[in-house]
């Protein structure tokens, strides 16, 4: 995994011009969440060129920027709702809709429906950019997987604010990387890398 040596924010970030629909999806953010600067989103897209496997063919290159780029926006809007507004509720529904979004019910009076029709917005971009991988169907059941593990460590980080007592180092170990949504990205990566040896995948992941 190539990693970036230098994550500090710089002015190229701020002059990158983001790809449709990221720069629609920045746009829907600021009316209706706000709270972050659209610089995060640029300087996100910026690095990952510089945080990506090296297995990816280029030709696939931007799309691969593109689709991390919105799937990091998604998680951090469910993170900003379990841990900065303490919004379970809205936490919880918000984590059916990459799976049973059929059933998120927005009529509940202690929802946020205006955050979760943009959540959905956000993942129905993610999934219409995905689906055309060339190796989707080979690693989208590792990507969902890994998904829930992302979800599973909001939810932990969330508990652990209010209950410091549990905290521990084993524990932290385990829950940061998907925290950091690091084996997500490295799926993102593999659906677009047809000529990955799949008898690595194992390998692969313990370095991850």
């Amino acid at each position: 995994m190539n990693t970036a040596s230098n994550a500090t924010p710089t002015a190229s970030s701020a002059a990158t011009i983001l790809p449709e629909p990221v720069d629609e999806l920045a746009d829907e953010y600021d009316d209706i969440v706000g709270g972050r600067d659209r610089f995060l989103w640029q300087w996100i897209y910026t690095h990952f060129p510089s945080f990506t496997l090296s297995c990816g063919p280029s030709a696939h290159a931007e799309t691969v920027r593109a689709q991390k780029t919105i799937l990091t926006m998604f998680v951090m809007l469910l993170d900003n709702l379990a841990e900065v507004g303490h919004d379970r509720d809205t936490f919880e529904e918000a984590c059916q809709i990459p799976y049973r979004a059929e059933t998120v019910n927005l009529d509940r009076d202690s929802l946020d429906a205006d955050q979760l029709r943009f959540i959905q917005r956000v993942w129905d971009a993610f999934e219409r950019g995905i689906e055309d991988a060339p190796e989707h169907d080979e690693y989208r059941d590792i990507f969902d997987c890994d998904l829930r593990q992302t979800l599973t460590a909001i939810d932990y980080s969330c508990v652990l604010n209010d209950h410091v007592e549990m905290a521990n180092m084993a524990e932290i170990e385990h829950y940061d990387p998907h925290n950091m949504l690091m084996f997500p990205y490295a799926d993102i990566d593999l659906m677009y890398s047809p000529a990955f040896d799949p008898d690595d995948l194992a390998t692969l992941r313990s370095v991850i």
